[in-house]
């Protein structure tokens, strides 16, 4: 029996057929091998992704650069709420601003004394004062920066005996300022 024979291949053949398998087989590799949400922007190349390749509905607000989206007119105006509840007159109660040195600054008419014996320690006495220093006070610190606390304490207290005791702390180290105590 005759043998066929077959042209003899080339190397440089060999070398094209190799990268052809190559070329076709990884682009499948890829598209297989990519994990989900692996590609990031850095990744894309410029104008890769373009206005027919993004779902309509999918941007938000944030995914613009600022002043990239135009504000639409202003829609129409509509109904007029509901009135609200009449609330009752509330008691206003007596109150002072008491400066960082312990002076009284404004007053709702009131005379009171305060004392100020130690740093971030001040001592509040007058006709608002309950007799035995147990009434109900909101105190409040004036331009305080997050880190200031302001605390009363009753009556008895060694510093202060009857009077209105008020401490002041920034990061729980005695500070002077000003603050605002009233009467409920």
């Amino acid at each position: 029996m005759a043998r066929i024979q077959l042209p003899r291949i080339s190397p440089a053949m060999w070398v094209a057929v190799l990268a052809l398998v190559v070329a076709s087989s990884g682009t499948a590799v890829a598209g297989v091998s990519l994990a989900r949400n692996s590609v990031a922007t850095k990744h894309l190349k410029k104008d890769a992704v373009i206005s027919e390749k993004v779902k309509n509905g999918t941007l938000r607000k944030a995914d613009f650069r600022p002043g990239t989206l135009l504000r639409g007119p202003a829609g129409p105006t509509g109904p007029r709420g509901l009135r609200g509840y009449e609330g009752k007159q509330g008691v206003a109660g007596p109150w002072m601003v008491i400066a960082p040195d312990g002076t009284i600054g404004h007053t709702s008419g009131v005379a009171a004394t305060v004392t100020h014996p130690a740093t971030g320690l001040y001592c509040v006495t007058g006709p608002f004062i309950a007799a035995t220093g147990s009434g109900r006070y909101l105190l409040s610190v004036i331009n305080s920066d997050g880190g200031y606390e302001a605390t009363h304490v009753y009556a008895n207290s060694a510093e202060c005996g009857n009077a209105v005791k008020v401490n002041i702390t920034f990061d729980e180290t005695p500070i002077d300022s000003a603050f605002i105590i009233a009467s409920l």
